[in-house]
């Protein structure tokens, strides 16, 4: 019933407004639903005062008398309608001589009627010898029917039309309401189960009375469609006996087509939500991966009673493991279209493990030719940093990959990849075995000339995006490559110094007391594997629970003598290792080991309290220094400046515009947090409060 009232609502201002007598539309408890300007002039009321009021209620309260009662409406529910006189009479004795006419419209099917009331001001013809003609029934439905918008028309009882209004003549074709007559649905070469359907519902409101409200698609003759909603009902005489059917359709097309685009537009909402969703699922599932993969690879790196066979297994086991990981990760991230241009913002990226992500990438998309992927990373170069524009970057190196494996034309292949590091630059290194790149190709590539020979030379025109993304980060290109041989690239980029988040390594003195917080069993067992050849000199200690490792923590007696190894997300609890650190103070004596090394959100965290973080997936590489005292008065931290104060905004602001200008900068909401940290700080550090 609502759908249908509201679609009734929606055209009935256009009906009302068109037409310049009084009407007023009330439901079944005389509540005015709408009236049109007409009514407005004459009731001396407007839309808003009227709307949702009863409507002799309202008239009582102004001081108005209708000439007709609620008792006239009832009636009209079982009685031909017809035109009667009557009147308004106002508060001050004024009085308007009205035509009135009252029509009921009862739908059963959808348990809902309304009134429709009629009112024609004929105060200046009430004296007039033309009375009688003008008031008369049919010249006053003739006005109204030209006048409104909608399409009227009606049929006799074999369903012959007998006549319509202009809009009905025009949308058939016709050349005016007269050429309807005479006429049946099958006149106009529709569909036949159209006509049927048509035919059924005529029948129906002939045989029962009951007027019908269907939703119907009308074709036009030039083939197109519009969609109607068509209200018919029995036409009566003057005896009440049915003698035909007269029908209203309100063209709804453009509201239909509305509605669809909403739907269309949620249905869009309910996918990006489940795709999200989805997204958020496979990088959970990536992250629970990598737990047990460092587990892995620090067990297969640490236990050196396995045979080295073995071992090569279970590292191999372990990067197939991270592969899956990394291709989950890489594959559902949401797309930015701002990351599909060069000039992105500059960033701080950790080498070996955004060439592992893009290895892992490659594998999956190559994983049913015969390639084989080898990686290399030296020892030092596992917490090499570059500076560059990260999107660009993973689309170098993959463009590079991809170079290579096409250069073998289909064939069994091998592909290397490299990273090395000396005391100015960081070096990736890129080998294949292939059939090389011709000189002409390579004179090209060195003297940045636009490749334009197509992948057929072992080259492709991904080189030109290459050049570009070195020109712009100061990197550089060497090539060497022999034909039949294979070629080798070498791209070098300024090394820079590891960001002040990451934790190079792990410093312990002996007789200190490992905490590891994680809620991966696994991860447990690896730092056990890890710290074996240290459990002279240290001990270990296990927790699940964040709040557990508080209350141990805060209770210890020699809490100085403790080191936090603490897990960053704390699947279902209320906790994540950086509150942890905060609420047991360990900022100075904790890393936060994570694989959530690469989200921005963590980094500004981890830097704002002077925490550390270790990716898991370098937990197996991190050196490990065990001294025989902590220092209390050296190794001061490096800082350029310190800011200290409680407006979080402000402080934040501070941090960006200074590490925009390669500041160092470490920052604090709390007072309590930076004392708790002073020793750190070399007596000339630059504090800002």
């Amino acid at each position: 019933m609502q759908n249908d009232v509201t679609a009734l609502n929606n055209h009935f201002d256009a009906f009302l407004e068109h037409c310049g007598d009084l009407l007023i539309y009330v439901d079944l408890k005389f509540k005015i639903v709408m009236i049109n300007s007409t009514a407005e002039v004459i009731l001396n009321m407007s839309k808003n005062e009227v709307i949702g009021q009863n409507l002799f209620e309202i008239c009582k309260c102004n001081q108005m008398e209708l000439s007709f009662t609620e008792e006239d409406l009832e009636r009209s529910k079982k009685l031909k309608s017809e035109f009667v006189d009557g009147y308004i009479i106002y508060s001050q004795g004024q009085r308007r001589v009205m035509l009135w006419k009252q029509i009921f419209v009862n739908n059963q099917q959808k348990s809902y009627g309304y009134f429709l009331i009629f009112g024609k001001d004929v105060s200046l013809l009430e004296n007039s010898k033309k009375k009688d003609s003008i008031l008369t029934s049919a010249c006053l439905n003739n006005v109204i029917i030209e006048n409104l918008p909608e399409y009227i028309y009606w049929k006799d009882l074999s369903f012959t039309y007998c006549g319509c209004n202009k809009h009905v003549s025009d949308y058939l074709g016709l050349s005016s309401p007269k050429d309807i007559v005479g006429r049946t649905d099958r006149d106009f070469g529709w569909p036949e189960d159209r006509v049927e359907t048509l035919y059924k519902i005529d029948k129906k409101i002939i045989e029962t009375g009951i007027p019908s409200i269907v939703e119907d698609i009308i074709p036009r003759p030039d083939k197109s469609e519009r969609i109607m909603l068509s209200s018919k009902t029995p036409l009566r005489d003057d005896n009440n006996n049915i003698i035909g059917i007269v029908g209203v359709s309100v063209d709804i097309t453009a509201e239909k087509e509305a509605e669809r685009l909403r739907l269309e537009v949620e249905l869009n909402k309910t996918k990006l939500h489940e795709q999200e969703k989805f997204r958020k699922n496979a990088n959970q599932v990536a992250h629970d991966i990598r737990s047990p993969l460092t587990s892995l690879a620090i067990i297969a790196e640490s236990c050196k009673h396995i045979p080295e066979a073995d071992r090569i297994t279970l590292r191999k086991i372990a990067a197939s493991i991270g592969d899956i990981a990394n291709n989950l990760s890489t594959r559902y991230k949401p797309d930015d279209p701002q990351t599909h241009t060069a000039g992105q913002i500059v960033q701080l990226i950790p080498v070996s493990l955004a060439l592992s992500e893009i290895l892992s990438e490659k594998k999956y998309q190559y994983k049913h030719s015969s390639v084989k992927f080898v990686y290399f990373c030296e020892k030092d170069a596992n917490f090499a940093f570059i500076k560059v524009e990260p999107i660009e970057f993973k689309r170098m190196i993959s463009n590079l990959v991809n170079n290579a494996v096409e250069a073998f034309e289909g064939k069994t292949c091998k592909v290397d990849l490299e990273l090395k590091l000396d005391d100015k630059f960081v070096e990736i290194i890129i080998k294949d075995n292939g059939k090389g790149i011709p000189k002409d190709i390579l004179d090209k590539i060195m003297c940045n000339i636009p490749v334009t020979s197509g992948k057929k030379d072992g080259s492709g025109i991904g080189l030109t995006q290459v050049c570009d993304t070195l020109q712009r980060n100061h990197g550089k290109l060497s090539i060497d490559s022999k034909i039949g041989k294979g070629a080798k690239i070498t791209l070098a980029f300024p090394k820079v110094e590891t960001p002040v988040w990451i934790a190079e390594k792990i410093k312990l003195n002996k007789g200190d007391t490992i905490v590891v917080l994680d809620d991966d069993e696994s991860i447990h067992h690896a730092w056990e594997a890890r710290l074996e050849p240290y459990k002279s000199d240290l001990k270990l200690k296990h927790f699940t629970s964040g709040k557990g490792t508080i209350d141990f923590i805060n209770a210890s007696v020699a809490k100085d003598k403790i080191f936090l190894l603490s897990d960053f997300e704390l699947i279902n609890q209320d906790l994540n290792g950086l509150q942890v650190i905060e609420q047991t103070s360990m900022y100075e004596s904790s890393i936060l080991v994570t694989s959530h090394y690469a989200d921005q959100s963590v980094h500004n965290l981890a830097i704002r309290v002077g925490i550390k973080i270790l990716p898991k997936q370098l937990a197996s590489e991190v050196p490990i220094e065990i001294e025989e005292n902590r220092s209390v008065s050296g190794d001061f931290k490096k800082v350029g400046l310190v800011i200290i104060d409680d407006n979080e905004l402000l402080v934040d602001s501070l941090v960006d515009f200074f590490q925009n200008k390669d500041v160092v900068v470490d920052a604090y909401y709390k007072p309590k947090n930076f004392l708790d940290r002073l020793s750190q700080y070399a007596k000339d550090t630059k504090i800002c409060m």
